[in-house]
């Protein structure tokens, strides 16, 4: 691990004691079930003998074949907590970061390690980059950011549920789509809620060309004013659609809508009008497209459920990539490439282009996240607990 930092022996301890607590639950469990299921072997040998005669015949395989399956299943459990063996293998990345507290952009001749990946303060499901670099996470009961020097800030919530959708504004305000309610965090930190019935089913928040917050929600459209006034419209893009979708904004002002159909809704904010965009799928009419992503240039990106990727140029759908399992989100880069996680590929990051050049980047495979960070880098997130993100250079991305 080269030259360790004082405060990596602690850290390598911490991953013991936490795999040490894991092992001790497994075996515990292993025991209760053994047990509990030998006990209860015992009584229905000893019942069947009763009644047919003849000794108990005191067999333990349904026992052991019984624990036999416990150990299976809890060894996924045991042996899949990544962030305690993080915390053993790079002490530094999990608790410190890297030493200078800058992402380092000079190593890129070879493939992307842990190092130099910062822990947040409590796992996380759902993230989202803003336009300034930075990467947020969100928790039940928080709001992580974490900018591009390292810097970490934790902002507690009370909300139901935990916001999934998050934008900002050009002022450096932070919006969040959460249920029941829209959060507002301000650039000095300040928390403001507001709530209404129609976010039950909340959808995406996007920041729109008019300075105004645009959301999705079960009915249709609506957009929030900078001073917390809602709007609500009906909908008007895809009437017939399912759930409440989601939308970006193109760099011509076109608010792009996907509601569960296997087409794209336009949207005019200016005049209202709108229409539809059919998606030609070559083998399954009946997908939907999802993660729809505006790269650097104004085409829309976005994948179907198949795990298929696609951009709409110069007015025509047509796939680019297509890969085994889900992907997740689109990272739209400065370059006009469009970078994605290969599910088929454990460890590959693809970046790829409108006229169909792509590049991999080679990561570690426990990544299950990437997000546009500044110009020239990318978010990489690391599940586990806690979840841990990584600031990387798209240079040393390979043909």
């Amino acid at each position: 691990m080269g030259d360790c930092a004082p405060a990596d022996s602690l850290c390598s301890g911490i991953g013991l004691v936490v795999i040490f607590f894991e092992l001790i639950m497994f075996l515990a469990r292993v025991a209760v079930v053994w047990v509990a299921t030998s006990t209860l072997f015992f009584l229905i040998d000893r019942t069947v003998s009763k009644h047919i005669g003849g000794a108990p015949a005191g067999h333990p395989s349904v026992p052991i074949i019984i624990c036999a399956i416990v150990v299976f299943a809890s060894s996924e459990f045991v042996f899949s907590d990544r962030a305690a063996v993080g915390w053993i293998l790079f002490p530094r990345a999990m608790m410190q970061g890297p030493p200078t507290g800058e992402a380092s952009t000079a190593s890129t001749a070879r493939a992307i390690s842990h190092s130099g990946a910062w822990a947040l303060s409590e796992r996380s499901d759902f993230f989202a980059a803003t336009p300034d670099g930075s990467l947020w996470a969100t928790a039940r009961d928080q709001v992580m950011r974490v900018s591009p020097s390292g810097r970490r800030q934790s902002i507690p919530i009370n909300v139901q549920g935990v916001p999934r959708s998050v934008a900002s504004s050009a002022d450096g305000t932070v919006w969040m789509m959460s249920l029941g309610a829209i959060l507002r965090i301000s650039p000095a930190g300040d928390l403001s809620s507001f709530d209404d019935s129609r976010f039950d089913d909340p959808g995406t928040i996007t920041a729109g060309p008019d300075g105004n917050m645009w959301f999705t929600y079960i009915d249709g459209l609506g957009y929030i004013k900078a001073s917390g006034g809602l709007t609500f419209l009906r909908e008007q893009v895809l009437p017939d659609g399912d759930g409440p979708g989601e939308a970006v904004f193109g760099k011509d002002g076109t608010l792009y809508v996907t509601r569960g159909l296997p087409r794209i809704g336009r949207f005019n904010p200016e005049n209202g009008t709108s229409d539809q965009i059919d998606v030609p799928w070559q083998r399954h009419p009946d997908l939907e497209p999802q993660f729809p992503t505006i790269d650097s240039r104004g085409n829309l990106w976005f994948t179907d459920e198949r795990s298929r990727v696609y951009v709409l140029a110069k007015g025509s759908v047509k796939e680019v990539f297509a890969m085994t399992r889900s992907t997740g989100e689109l990272a739209a880069d400065s370059d006009g490439r469009v970078w994605f996680l290969d599910g088929s590929l454990p460890g590959k990051v693809r970046g790829v282009s409108a006229d169909g050049g792509i590049v991999t980047l080679d990561v570690p495979i426990d990544v299950k996240h990437v997000l546009a960070g500044p110009p020239g880098m990318l978010w990489l997130v690391y599940q586990g607990f806690p979840t841990a993100v990584q600031l990387v250079s798209t240079q040393a991305a390979h043909s």
